[in-house]
C-alpha cells in the first residue's frame, strides 16, 4: 500500500502505511525471526521517505535497518542475498554521511562496501555482482574527486577506480543488457572516467571511454524512447563526444555528433528536468546544440 500511494504522490499516505507496516513487521519479528529482512526493508523505504525533510529521521531509520542486514550477514548460512543487502545499506549510509559533511565517515562506509562488493563479486561473479562493485568503485570515485582534501587515497587510486568501475558496469551490461539500472551505471561510469582523463589530457582513454558512453546511453535511449530520463542520457553522452571532438580539431565530427538528435532537446522542459541532468547541464547543452542548428 505504501509503494502504491507513492506511485501516486501522495508521500504522507506512504509514510502511514509504512509506518503501520513496520510496527507489523516488528510483532511478527519476535516469533518469526525470517521476517526481519522484510522489516529492515520497510524502515529504509521510511528513511528514503525523510530524506528531503527529516535527515535525522533518515539516519535512525537507515541504522535501524543496518543492524538487521549487519546481523543477517553475519550469521554462518547467510546467502548472497543477505551479504547484498548489507552492501546497498553501507552504501546508503555512506550517502546519508556525505549529505551531514561527514566525509571521513563516508569514506569509510565506501571503502567497507567496497571491500564487501569485491567479496560478493569473487563468490559471484555475476552480472549483478558486478553492478555492486562497480557501484561500489564509483561511489569511492564521486566522493573522492568532490572531496580531494578528504579523500584516503592518491590521484592514481582514484583514476584505478575509475577504470576497474566502468569496467565492472560494462561487465554487468554483458551479462544483462536489457537491465536498466545496469546501463545507468555504465553511462555514470565511463562519464567519469572520460572526465578524469580528459582532465589528465589523456585524450586516447578520453576517447575510448566516451565511445562506450555513447553505446550504452544509446542502448539505454532505444530501449525506452519515451523517456526524457534516457533522452537526456543520450544527448548528454552526444554532447561529449561532440566537446571531445572539437578539443581535437575535428569541427566536423563534433558537429555531426549532435546535429541529428538537436531537435529532441526540445523535448525537454527547464523546469521539469529528469534526474539525469540539472538546469546547469541543460544551459550547456542548450548552448552546444544551439551552434549547431545554426546554418554554417
Amino acid at each position: 500500500a505504501g509503494d502504491l500511494a507513492l506511485r501516486g504522490g501522495d508521500t504522507a499516505a506512504a509514510q502511514r502505511h509504512r509506518s503501520v507496516a513496520i510496527g507489523v513487521f516488528e510483532r511478527v519479528a519476535r516469533v518469526r525471526p525470517d521476517v526481519a529482512i522484510y522489516h529492515a526493508r520497510t524502515l529504509v523505504k521510511l528513511g528514503d521517505l525523510a530524506a528531503a525533510t527529516d535527515p535525522q529521521a533518515v539516519e535512525s531509520s537507515y541504522l535501524r535497518a543496518h543492524a538487521v542486514f549487519e546481523a543477517a550477514a553475519a550469521q554462518p548460512d547467510a546467502t548472497l542475498t543477505e551479504r547484498d543487502e548489507l552492501g546497498w545499506s553501507l552504501e546508503r549510509l555512506g550517502g546519508a554521511a556525505w549529505a551531514r559533511g561527514e566525509f571521513a565517515r563516508t569514506f569509510a562506509l565506501a571503502q567497507r562496501r567496497l571491500d564487501l562488493a569485491e567479496d560478493l563479486f569473487a563468490a559471484d561473479p555475476d552480472g549483478l555482482r558486478a553492478y555492486h562493485l562497480g557501484s561500489a568503485l564509483a561511489h569511492l570515485v564521486v566522493y573522492g574527486r568532490q572531496q580531494p582534501a578528504a579523500r584516503p587515497f592518491d590521484a592514481a587510486t582514484l583514476r584505478r577506480h575509475a577504470e576497474r568501475g566502468a569496467a565492472m558496469a560494462a561487465e554487468a551490461v554483458r551479462q544483462q543488457p536489457s537491465r536498466r539500472p545496469f546501463l545507468v551505471l555504465a553511462i555514470r561510469t565511463h562519464d567519469y572516467l572520460a572526465s578524469l582523463a580528459s582532465e589528465a589530457n589523456d585524450l586516447a582513454l578520453a576517447g575510448s571511454s566516451v565511445a562506450a558512453w555513447v553505446g550504452f546511453a544509446d542502448a539505454l535511449w532505444e530501449s525506452d524512447r519515451a523517456s526524457d530520463e534516457a533522452l537526456a542520457h543520450m544527448l548528454l553522452a552526444r554532447q561529449a563526444k561532440a566537446r571531445l571532438l572539437r578539443r581535437q580539431g575535428d569541427l566536423d565530427g563534433a558537429r555531426n555528433a549532435l546535429v541529428h538528435h538537436a531537435h529532441l532537446v526540445d523535448r525537454l522542459e527547464p523546469e521539469r528536468l529528469p534526474p539525469a541532468i540539472n538546469r546547469a547541464q541543460f544551459d550547456s547543452l542548450w548552448a552546444d546544440i544551439d551552434l549547431v542548428r545554426r546554418p554554417r
